[in-house]
């Protein structure tokens, strides 16, 4: 590694483990490639810039330069009687590898697994390229993860309908998800049992993010009451992201808010219309509510904000309005309370959606 020639071995050697610590998570690069192409390096320079390299790598290499030599590493890091099970133990290089990925990763993006299990299967295993397979290595994979997995971000049912099968191999194993503390979900239809898997075993989320939104289809009733039901077991929520349809009434979002009243610090709300909400009192009773944003939003009526001013909304800091539609009783009740931090919203609309 070119920029560490002007060191001497015995120098790095005895630098101090804090100082090693932070020449490596602040000075290296801070783009997400480029950073993991130079921590890939830094493992191998000595024992302490390994030990302070290999947890950085890990952690959120699924969310960027994730490809398929990087499932090759995470397989041969199985134990080889996984990979005999399998039946990938003669395909693989057996020597030891130096890398516990499943110690240190926190965040998987399960569409970027699934793909490239389902393309290392097709050119390693072309005859056993099955949905059993594939859901026999992503459990695997799972398996060692589980540690530390804290964060999940699921997508891409509506592209590949045979996933929403495959992502229910997280349910396998209960104690696979028992930590998780943020929960993404986008564009994933067919994804009720998989949710609702995830509400009779997750109760320590602090982050959930629903983005039900496409141009091409909409939730089904049973998947947004999977949500629904994700949100209400939740006994330590702090941030909720709501990126529903149209033609979904965000009113049942809303009656859901009492059940998080007492730890919701930020609430955001996308492309919902709120033509049939009348109250928005369980907004207002979130006693810790920081910050609350409408994007894409429309419709909201002067007694539904009428009720929002019942309650105090002591610790609230910030509404943001961004490209609204006939918003005006929500953008006046944000510069009454002076906490109006953004609007872009607009009083004219001229589509009528039902």
């Amino acid at each position: 590694m070119s920029s560490l020639h002007p060191m001497s071995q015995c120098t790095l050697d005895s630098l101090p483990y804090e100082l090693t610590k932070k020449i490596i998570e602040h000075v290296l690069p801070e783009y997400q490639s480029s950073r993991i192409s130079t921590l890939a390096k830094t493992v191998l320079v000595n024992k302490a810039w390994f030990s302070v390299s290999i947890p950085i790598l890990w952690k959120n290499i699924f969310e960027c330069g994730f490809k398929l030599s990087t499932m090759e590493i995470l397989l041969r890091s199985l134990p080889t009687v996984t990979k005999q099970s399998l039946g990938i133990h003669e395909l693989l290089p057996r020597e030891k590898l130096l890398m516990p990925y499943g110690q240190f990763v926190s965040t998987i993006l399960l569409e970027k697994l699934f793909y490239y299990i389902d393309t290392w299967l097709g050119q390693k295993l072309p005859n056993g390229n099955s949905n059993e397979k594939r859901r026999s290595i992503a459990c695997e994979l799972l398996q060692c993860m589980h540690k530390r997995l804290e964060k999940l971000v699921i997508s891409g049912f509506h592209i590949n309908k045979m996933w929403a099968e495959n992502y229910e191999v997280i349910l396998h194993s209960r104690n696979l998800i028992e930590n998780l503390q943020v929960f993404v979900i986008r564009a994933a239809f067919n994804s009720t049992n998989l949710v609702s898997g995830l509400a009779d075993t997750c109760t320590k989320l602090t982050e959930l993010e629903f983005d039900y939104f496409s141009f091409d289809e909409a939730p089904l009733p049973e998947e947004i009451e999977a949500a629904l039901k994700l949100i209400i077991v939740q006994g330590q929520l702090r941030s909720l992201t709501w990126s529903s349809v149209f033609s979904i009434d965000p009113a049942r979002l809303i009656s859901a808010l009492s059940h998080v009243s007492e730890t919701l610090v930020h609430l955001r709300i996308e492309r919902s219309n709120f033509k049939k909400v009348l109250s928005l009192e369980n907004i207002s009773r979130c006693a810790n509510l920081k910050t609350l944003t409408f994007k894409d939003c429309e419709n909201v009526s002067e007694q539904a904000v009428f009720t929002m001013t019942q309650w105090p909304l002591n610790m609230l800091n910030s509404i943001e309005l961004l490209s609204c539609r006939n918003f005006e009783p929500m953008t006046d009740f944000a510069r009454l309370k002076g906490v109006l931090q953004e609007d872009t919203s607009t009083p004219d609309f001229f589509v009528n959606y039902a």
